[in-house]
């Protein structure tokens, strides 16, 4: 079972943006996530934007779901 999506795309976008642009410390601080979190996020989607991220997850999701269907 996954989880639920807590940011959508663009937001997940808006983060990482503001985390370049300021520091990671400030970015967590101002939308109450950890910091922690934008680490993960930037080193699993880098420098994409909301448009490669959603598609990153619907590529995902559509794997999950072809693996369960061929085990």
């Amino acid at each position: 079972m996954t989880k639920p999506i807590k940011y959508t795309e663009s937001q997940i976008a808006e983060i990482l943006r503001e985390a370049r642009m300021t520091s990671i410390g400030e970015a967590a601080t101002k939308y109450r996530i950890s910091e922690t979190a934008i680490y993960a996020w930037r080193t699993k989607f880098g420098q994409a934007g909301p448009d490669d991220i959603k598609r990153l997850r619907h590529l995902k999701l559509a794997h999950a779901r072809h693996q369960r269907f061929v085990r």
